[in-house]
């Protein structure tokens, strides 16, 4: 058997002209300010934990189903928060888009 592939990879990564502008075509502006990354700072609790201090104590209660449940809601319900205010900053570099789209979808 050959490896014959299908793909024509000459065409591949060429440039095109730019089409030409009409009365109708809007330029869009850029986004403002400097690149804000989509991954959120990792919350306090992260900061401060230890992997090297981690309480291997066999011997203590263990914690019921609804306590563990309990604390891992609010730890995932602060963990979600997080990337929605993260994203909510990385969307408010282009306010002035969006605007502009806005604009365009309302005629």
């Amino acid at each position: 058997m050959i490896n014959q592939p299908k793909m024509n990879y000459k065409e591949y990564g060429q440039s095109y002209d730019e089409p030409e502008l009409t009365e109708d075509s809007v330029e869009l502006p850029g986004p403002e300010g400097p690149p804000v990354s989509r991954i959120p700072e990792l919350l306090p609790e992260q900061k401060a934990a230890n992997k090297d201090n981690i309480n291997l104590n066999y011997r203590d209660e263990v914690p019921s189903r609804e306590q563990l449940l309990r604390a891992h809601a609010r730890r995932w319900a602060d963990v979600r928060q997080a990337w929605l205010d993260q994203a909510q900053l990385v969307e408010a570099r282009y306010h002035h888009t969006q605007q502009s789209l806005n604009k365009i979808n309302v005629k």
